[in-house]
């Protein structure tokens, strides 16, 4: 399914001349809309058209799929379901390879050190990443900077659980905007609905097999809370934990009188309507973005944010620093005073 998901971007890509492939949140995206179809969520009648092409085109393995018993929240009740869950499959098939993938241990975090000076020697009022890697935050609190993560500071059996507060003036809000590879969604064995939790589980800790104090069993879905694809990120940012999350980023980037951008490429529609909001709410903002590459970094960009670029030029919203991060220091950020 993957491949043949990956066939159909090829096919529009080279539609378009675009001399480029598919990356995995595409395919992931595509996985999402056909899946969604399918279970109602999504009202679209070209998305109807894909699923019953699609449909036809992996015939075979749709029949394949019915002799096999797998965990799947989709009632197999006909090949619109079968096609539901294998996009399903696929779609957490393309999360459990990105989670396994971003496990690894890095072999240096010199990189983050522009990190550190900024969090010395600014008024930070908010950490955001679209990363799903610990690293950042392992590379923070190693050096001693307050950071809060949304989790209780408490610890039970190993994990801390979700209470969406960031009012505490000592530590910076830390926002991990699409999720993390060590957030799982927690439910007591013959609990209620008002037990289930989101936990942050101890990276020490099989996700399988946990306990909570009162030495009672937690499931979980045993994958990682990511937020994966591309367009449909937009109505996930509204729902559950990460309502909390962008709500904060909202409310501490409107704080901000200056953004610094680094590792972003301009892609998420969600993302850039806050940038462009918040870039227009006060003529006294400031964009400063760190990428070496400034002309691909535009041309790979958004429409939304590409056709402003020259604008925010000439009115000095935004400044570019030409550079890789780990080469970037502190005095070559063109800060305001």
């Amino acid at each position: 399914m993957v491949n043949q998901l990956h066939d159909y971007f090829m096919r529009y890509f080279k539609h378009y001349r675009m001399d480029r492939i598919p990356n995995y949140e595409e395919i992931a995206y595509l996985a999402s809309q056909g899946c969604d179809q399918s279970l109602g969520e999504l009202d679209n009648p070209i998305v109807l058209t894909f699923s019953d092409n699609l449909r036809r085109e992996m015939s075979d393995e749709i029949n394949e799929l019915r002799n096999h018993d797998f965990n799947s929240c989709i009632d197999h009740n006909g090949d619109e379901d079968m096609l539901a869950s294998l996009l399903e499959e696929s779609r957490n098939y393309i999360a459990d390879v990105v989670w396994r993938c971003l496990l690894r241990t890095p072999e240096s975090l010199s990189h983050l050190c522009l990190f550190k000076q900024l969090c010395n020697n600014l008024p930070v009022t908010s950490i955001s990443t679209l990363c799903h890697d610990i690293h950042l935050e392992g590379f923070l609190r190693n050096e001693d900077f307050a950071i809060n993560d949304g989790f209780s500071d408490v610890s039970q059996a190993g994990i801390r659980y979700w209470d969406g507060d960031f009012s505490s003036i000592q530590r910076t809000p830390f926002l991990k905007l699409h999720g993390s590879i060590d957030w799982f969604e927690l439910y007591v064995s013959d609990g209620s609905f008002y037990d289930n939790q989101v936990g942050l589980v101890s990276q020490k800790l099989d996700c399988q097999r946990l306990k909570n104090e009162n030495d009672d069993w937690l499931h979980s879905t045993g994958r990682p809370m990511l937020l994966i694809g591309t367009f449909n990120k937009i109505s996930q940012y509204s729902a559950g934990i990460f309502r909390d999350l962008h709500c904060c980023f909202r409310s501490t980037l409107n704080n901000a009188s200056q953004l610094i951008v680094c590792g972003y490429s301009f892609n998420d529609k969600g993302i850039n309507s806050e940038i462009i909001g918040w870039i227009y709410g006060n003529r006294e903002r400031k964009l400063i973005v760190i990428h070496p590459d400034p002309d691909s970094l535009l041309s790979n960009a958004r429409p939304a944010i590409r056709n402003r670029w020259c604008e925010w030029e000439e009115n000095g919203s935004i400044e570019i620093v030409e550079k890789l991060l780990e080469d970037v220091d502190f005095t070559d950020l063109p800060l305001r005073d």
